[in-house]
């Protein structure tokens, strides 16, 4: 990736990181419907997903604050768009024992991703910048999840719904392989050694500690379930329930996380 002055690039970077995760997320829930059929289970078992997913993550975003500190943001988010594209392809097999693994590792890599982008945006962004560029990183998010709307259905429709986490897969790859030579200059603070690795309970610690922070974890959590609900259910009921095609309901899905 070319450098980009001041904290631009890093922006951008964080920007990108934060929507390859995101779709990577998205992907099952927008082939549900194809993936649910090959291993003969209802539509109803697209539920599932979520509590693996999320619960996951749940565990690996405290966990990753030692793990920044020790090898570096931008090392950290390359692990995580790994463990990303392993637990697509792992999805891809249409076992469903492997399904269900490959689930709980996307989950695993979605944990890190704003915990990696916020450690080092915080510490080169002004202060007084922080707002907009905090703001603008996490549209990453959205325009992930609407990249899974757009991107995928047409795959499933030419290809199968296996080359289509697979394609997302490959593109969680070609991006490990893009932010790789940022690294030496934004993980130069780094503390190797430092720490504690999957340190879960401290971060929780800390966050029951303070009334302020109790009370942002219950409006995030609150938020954090309406996105949940949406991403793992919208696609699959405009398919299931409105009729519409795989390629219009995904386009509407897309649509609607950008909005």
């Amino acid at each position: 990736m070319r450098a980009l002055p001041g904290y631009t690039g890093a922006t951008v970077l964080f920007t990108l990181v934060q929507g390859l995760l995101a779709m990577a997320t998205a992907a099952a829930p927008v082939v549900a419907l194809s993936l649910l059929d090959d291993v003969a289970l209802s539509a109803a078992w697209i539920g599932a997903y979520a509590p693996i997913v999320y619960g996951t993550a749940m565990f690996s975003s405290p966990a990753s604050a030692d793990l920044i500190t020790r090898y570096g943001a931008v090392r950290v988010s390359q692990v995580s768009l790994l463990l990303a594209a392993s637990g697509l392809a792992l999805m891809a097999t249409g076992h469903l024992t492997l399904v269900a693994a490959g689930a709980m590792i996307v989950g695993a890599s979605y944990g890190p991703g704003t915990p990696a982008s916020s450690h080092v945006l915080a510490r080169i962004v002004p202060a007084a910048r922080q707002p907009l560029v905090f703001s603008i990183k996490q549209t990453g998010v959205p325009l992930g999840t609407a990249a899974a709307g757009f991107a995928l259905p047409p795959i499933v429709v030419t290809a199968g719904w296996h080359a289509a986490l697979l394609a997302a897969a490959a593109a969680c790859l070609a991006t490990v392989l893009l932010i790789t030579p940022t690294r030496r200059r934004m993980d130069a603070d780094r503390q190797p050694g430092a720490g504690r690795m999957f340190d879960v309970i401290g971060p929780l610690r800390l966050m029951l500690s303070s009334h302020g922070l109790r009370m942002l974890m219950v409006g995030c959590l609150a938020l954090g379930l309406m996105q949940m609900c949406f991403v793992n259910f919208y696609a699959a009921f405009l398919e299931d329930s409105v009729g519409y095609s795989k390629i219009a309901a995904g386009a509407l899905f897309g649509i609607a996380g950008l909005a």
